[in-house]
Formats: C-alpha cells, structure tokens, sequence
C-alpha cells in the first residue's frame, strides 16, 4: 500500500472503459513487482489455483492494486474479469473502512468480504461488482490469469516472473530449408542474411 501510494494511482473514468478503476499496474512499478518477487507471491497464488481449480496458471492478463476511498472511486459497476481465474487479495483491514466487499450474482445479495491477508480466487467469468464503501479506504490486489499454455504468447500479456511479454518472445520458430547443401557455406550464409533482414535468427548444427 505504501509503495502504491507513493507511486501515485491512475484513473481511466472517461475514456470509454465502464469497469475501470482508481489502481496501479504492478508491471509498470518496479518497487512492487521486487516486493512481490520477495514475498514469493507468484509461487504462492501459483498453487493455490492449483489446489483449488485444478489447473496451471501460465500467464497474467494483469495484476494490480485497487484503491476505494470516496473522493476517487468508492465502487465497481458489475462485470466480469478476462482471463480464466481471477484473485482479490485484501490488503487493508475490515476495520480501515465501511462498506465495501465483492458482490457475486451467483451469491445472491450478501457480499464476501476479506480480512487483511485473505485471498479470493474464482472464476473469471463470474459476474461481480465491488460493493461501495461510506467510509474510510480499501486497498485490494487483484489479478487476472490464464491457465492456456498459448497466453504467455500474446501481446500485453506478463508472464509468472511479472514481466510484461511483448509480441512472441517465448516462441521458438524452426525453419526447414531442404535445398541447402550439408557442406556448403556459401548456401548457408546467404540464406541467413535473408532471413536476418526480417527477424533475428540464431543457426543450430543438427544432425539427420
């Protein structure tokens, strides 16, 4: 919360984003993603949507800190999360603010509410909506994941180190050209420099 703040949160009200929120991405702060590096926090949410849902989380679509106070932001219009398996981790006490919760459509009217330290984890696909608050602030870190092996591919995406994926770094592409000549240097070296010119390419020795 204190690195949050010092960082200073952002707003996107108003530029055509409903469900937008007063946060911080925790990609584009370098002081949080060590924090969270040193608390091991990847690790842990890592197997606890293992235990719970069953399956691997490969990527984020996003991870960051929500901030409701009632000058700002003190609530968050239903919706629903990308990604396949959502987390709310409760970063303030029940005590620093009134109000407030996750409301699930599923649960009828009784909002969930987290003591500091406490962890939600559902589907992403779930209709919510963040309760509003009438006092105080609420701190909450929330993440969307993915559990498809292709997500750590696509653009915008941050990978399990936190580090934001742009295009198709992860990919390894192999390119078969049949017409070279095992012992022709020449057939080589001219192929790799027009295959240079349009991306990097790094030449492996391979056997039959």
């Amino acid at each position: 919360v204190a690195l949050s703040e010092k960082q200073g949160f952002m707003s996107e009200k108003g530029e055509g984003y409903a469900q937008s929120t007063t946060d911080i991405e925790v990609d584009k702060n370098l002081h949080l993603k060590e924090a969270l590096r040193k608390h091991k926090f990847v690790e842990q949410v890592s197997q606890a949507i293992t235990r719970i849902h069953g399956a691997q989380i490969t990527a984020f679509d996003d991870v960051f800190v929500v901030k409701y106070d009632l000058e700002q932001q003190k609530e968050l219009i239903r919706h629903y999360d990308s990604g396949e398996v959502s987390f709310i981790l409760a970063l303030s006490a029940q005590k620093d603010y009134d109000g407030g919760g996750t409301k699930f459509d599923v649960l009828g009217k009784d909002p969930v509410h987290l003591t500091k330290g406490e962890c939600l984890i559902f589907n992403s696909k779930m209709y919510h909506c963040g309760v509003p608050i009438s006092k105080g602030v609420r701190y909450i870190l929330v993440g969307f994941c993915f559990t498809d092996k292709d997500a750590c591919l696509k653009r915008g995406n941050i990978n399990l180190s936190l580090n934001s994926i742009r295009g198709v770094t992860s990919r390894f592409d192999l390119f078969h050209i049949p017409d070279f000549e095992r012992y022709d240097p020449d057939s080589l070296q001219k192929g790799a420099q027009k295959l240079a010119r349009h991306r990097k390419t790094l030449w492996v020795n391979c056997s039959e």
